[in-house]
């Protein structure tokens, strides 16, 4: 069974995770259809608006982010990474679940991310993180100075 996952931190092409990815198969860039609150945790961290009303938020957009085809094998690897344990999902770092969007201005699909569901404002970080923000979508460059 495949699964297709869209990724906007770490795993994405060029970073320090993207070896988890080494047997997926890249399908593309999209960005989100709606907007998520941006959170600097020294890595990158998206959270629904509506439960990231309590943390102090970096900036609120939809992100871009790229697609892959993974594998169970492949999607474990990468749940293991973001702390996402599907049958505990209270105790997960982040959570897996479909987000739309919006791939080559066709009509949305659903796909799976991670979101985190955290309380950030014990976790932020004053670490750099380069982003490129174009009309409204943010798309994380690094996480390094």
């Amino acid at each position: 069974m495949k699964t297709t996952i869209a990724v906007y931190g770490t795993l994405k092409e060029s970073h320090h995770n993207n070896g988890r990815l080494k047997d997926a198969t890249p399908v593309g860039q999209a960005v989100t259809v709606e907007k998520f609150g941006l959170i600097n945790g020294g890595f990158p961290v998206v959270t629904p608006l509506q439960y990231g009303a309590d943390t102090k938020l970096w900036g609120i957009g939809r992100v871009a982010v790229e697609l892959y085809e993974v594998d169970l094998h492949t999607l474990d690897k990468c749940d293991q990474l973001e702390g996402y344990d599907v049958n505990d999902t209270c105790d997960s770092m982040y959570v897996r679940m479909p987000v739309k969007v919006y791939r080559h201005e066709c009509e949305p699909e659903w796909v799976q991310m991670y979101v985190s569901f955290e309380d950030w404002n014990r976790m932020q970080s004053d670490r750099n993180m380069w982003v490129e923000v174009d009309y409204g979508v943010y798309s994380w460059v690094s996480c390094y100075e």
